[in-house]
């Protein structure tokens, strides 16, 4: 037993470290390891014209009518990524009886700020009417993820667009990672985010209405997003009387997060269990969940 013990932590050892390397390798890894048994997926679902206006939709096996539904953006620097790179995250939480939509969104070069937040608005006001007849709906996001997600709750401009508000249908958002008070004026992310549109692409400038509640956890150690965003954002959301926590996680980077999403590595993070018990408690206070404290 101690041996095998042994082999995995080294294993899980070897894991975390591509995931700090931040090499699409990871990813690969990540998939790999997490099965997809027991949910069907539907891919390639329109939510708009455009070619990266698709989301997959992941559905456990004996889902319960009222399940909640997690939208999940993944990141990349607003100018990488795609949605078969991240299956490993849409099969974790979909094993723990959530349905899942992974939605694909523009990126740069082929549009800067704030396009690809309107695909993740139009993505979210599709995704939420044709499933969430009796659930409730989780926004949750990784790094320029979380970001995206944070300003579709945030910034009613990008749900508006869509036909959509928040409250009416939202219950909470989780981020992971997120630059909710980011620097962009150096390279790249200057050409990402045009300078006249500043400061409307942070979402700590929008948090100053009723939004559903907010987790946000962060590493110690990330180098990337620095730790203290998620309690600026946590902040500014409960100075306008919104129920909003910072997590910190210890030792935790902006890649290694992303382990708390792979099935064989959940224990080693407890992200999944933490965002579960969140899940939970909104569910039981009733939804649509827009009540200030």
């Amino acid at each position: 037993m101690r041996f095998a013990l042994t082999l995995i932590a080294a294993f899980v050892i070897v894991a975390v470290g591509l995931f700090a390397s931040g090499r699409v390798g990871a990813l690969d890894l990540a998939n790999a390891l997490s099965s997809g048994g027991g949910i069907a997926v539907e891919r390639d679902i329109a939510y708009g014209d455009l070619p990266r206006q698709r989301y997959d939709l992941y559905t456990p096996a004996g889902l319960a009518a009222d399940a909640p539904l997690v939208i999940f953006f993944y990141g990349g620097g607003w100018t990488d990524g795609s949605k078969n790179e991240y299956e490993f995250a849409a099969n974790t939480l979909a094993k723990h009886g959530y349905l899942v939509a992974l939605p694909d969104y523009r990126l740069y070069p082929e549009v800067t700020f704030p396009d690809f937040a309107f695909d993740a608005g139009k993505a979210v006001a599709s995704i939420a009417h044709e499933h969430s007849e009796g659930r409730p709906v989780f926004l949750m996001g990784h790094s320029a993820g979380a970001h995206i997600a944070a300003l579709v709750m945030t910034d009613p401009r990008f749900l508006d667009a869509a036909g959509a508000k928040i409250c009416d249908f939202a219950s909470g958002f989780v981020g992971l990672a997120g630059p909710y008070d980011f620097d962009l004026k150096r390279e790249p992310y200057i050409s990402v985010f045009p300078p006249p549109l500043r400061p409307q692409e942070q979402p700590v400038q929008h948090a100053n209405g009723a939004f559903p509640p907010a987790l946000l956890f962060h590493g110690t150690a990330d180098t990337v997003v620095k730790p203290p965003e998620a309690e600026i954002f946590a902040a500014a959301l409960r100075a306008s009387g919104n129920r909003a926590e910072a997590r910190y996680l210890e030792g935790v980077d902006h890649y290694t997060i992303l382990a708390s999403l792979v099935v064989p590595f959940r224990w080693s993070i407890p992200i999944v269990e933490e965002t579960a018990a969140f899940i939970e408690g909104e569910r039981a206070k009733g939804y649509p969940g827009c009540k200030r404290v």
